[in-house]
Parts: C-alpha cells; structure tokens; sequence
C-alpha cells in the first residue's frame, strides 16, 4: 500500500474531491467513531495511487523524504519557538471571532469527557491524519503540478474548509500556511505531525484551564491588557522565521522542485 501512497499525487479538482470526502466522513461519522470518517478519502487515495502506478513517465513521490539531518539544533528551536508563538498570539486574538453555538457545545462536551481519550484523539490521532492528508497527500500532489506558493495557499484553504467554521477556520489557515512551508522545504510529515500536535496540546491545556469555552472568553480576559508584548512576540516569531528560513534554504534541494523538472524533462 505504502508504494501506491507515493503515487498519490492528487490535482487540484481531486484535492477538493478528498477534502469533501474527508469533511463528508467526519460529519457523518458517529461521535465516538469520528476518526472512521478518514476511511472514505483514504480509499479514495489508494485509487489515486493504483490508478498512477499504471501510467507511464510518472515517477512516485514518497511521503517522508526527510533530509531535516542537516539543520541545526537551533533552527528545531527557532521553528518551535516560532510555533509557539504563533498559537499564543491567536489564542489571544480568537476570543474577538464570534464560535458558532454548535462549536461551543462541542468544547463544552470535551471539557466534560474523559481526560485520556480527549488526549488520544484531538492531541494524537487528528495531527497524524489530518498532517497525512493535508500535507503528505494533498498538499504533496500539488506541488507536482502547481508552483510551491499556490500548491501552500491551495492546501491550507483545504485545511481551513476541513474545520467548517470561522473561528477554527482562520488559525487552521494560518498555521497551514506555516506546516505547508516547512514540509515543502524538509519533505518530512514527520516535523510538521510533530509541530500539529503540539499546536492541538496548546490549544487542548487552554481549554482546560479556562471557565469558558474557548468562543466565550471575553475580550478583557486576555493575559495582556497592554499591545506592546503581543508586537513583541510578533517580532521575535519572524525573526526566528527568518533564521529558519535561512537555514534551510542553504540545506535543502526540494524534491517536489525535481521532480517536476523531471516531468518537464519527460515532456520534452
């Protein structure tokens, strides 16, 4: 299955097609059974695949394709920390976007479930899945047939749509844009799984650790009442952003980059 995976190289109709399946499945999935939603578009994936395999001058991309050796611990420092920073400043700022009400009981619910199965579900197994699909899959396929920018922009508004709702919608684009840069750049789902969950740990310690939902924390309940230390976070999360970058860019050849030269190569 694993081989058909790499040949999974979804277009952008298709890509729709997979974030409809998916948002389809997990709206219809029971409760306790959501995660049975992603079964549909992972059939529908091993199509993709099988159907590729049988074509000629397509050459498979594999999932993970690390080559996150080469930076330095300090750049996995500075790309956390960027993490980081990112989820504290829209935590803050989400309170101002109105959660609808259907949104609100689902936090209650969780607040009110059992602490390890919570963990299991929203910290653990949604990052995996959501990182295969959005970005080993979909995002991955785009970049084979779209330029890096619009195959990242394209895929974190797939992400975003996944969440059906504004509140959700406006961090998941956010932080989609910054997982779809960095695997784009290292070519490792292993990194950007990593960095989801801690973002879905973040975000779950919050809930927690609030009197209210996430949709009805007041403005004037923010950690600062004062705009300096948010424009200072901001400025230590791109500067940090521009330190990774530059570690990477000197590191990293994509392997999406050739391997369009390579179907270019193939067309000629």
């Amino acid at each position: 299955m694993t081989k058909y995976l790499s040949y999974a190289l979804p277009s952008v109709g298709e890509s729709i097609l997979m974030s409809l399946l998916i948002g389809a499945g997990l709206t219809l999935a029971p409760g306790n059974f959501q995660l049975l939603g992603y079964l549909l578009p992972l059939c529908y994936c091993i199509f993709l695949g099988v159907r590729r395999s049988s074509q000629s001058g397509v050459s498979p991309v594999p999932i993970e394709n690390s080559r996150t050796g080469r930076y330095s611990v300090g750049a996995y420092l500075a790309v956390m920390t960027v993490l980081l920073c990112c989820c504290f400043v829209i935590l803050e700022a989400m309170p101002q976007v109105p959660a609808p009400e259907w949104y609100d009981r689902y936090l209650k619910q969780l607040r009110e479930s059992a602490l390890l199965p919570t963990i299991l579900t929203t910290v653990i197994a949604a990052p995996v899945l959501e990182e295969f699909f959005c970005r080993g899959v979909i995002l991955r396929g785009l970049l084979t047939h779209l330029n890096p920018s619009l195959a990242v922009i394209i895929s974190s508004a797939l992400f975003a749509a996944l969440h059906l709702n504004l509140f959700q919608a406006i961090p998941a684009m956010l932080m989609g844009l910054f997982f779809g840069w960095v695997y784009y750049k290292t070519h490792s789902l292993i990194t950007t799984t990593v960095m989801h969950i801690i973002n879905n740990a973040i975000s779950l310690y919050m809930l927690f650790n609030t009197e209210q939902p996430a949709g009805g924390v007041e403005a004037d309940g923010m950690i600062w009442s004062q705009w300096w230390p948010y424009v200072l976070v901001v400025a230590v999360a791109i500067a940090l952003f521009v330190f990774y970058g530059r570690q990477v860019n000197k590191n990293i050849i994509s392997d999406f980059k050739l391997q369009n030269n390579e179907k270019d190569n193939l067309s000629l």
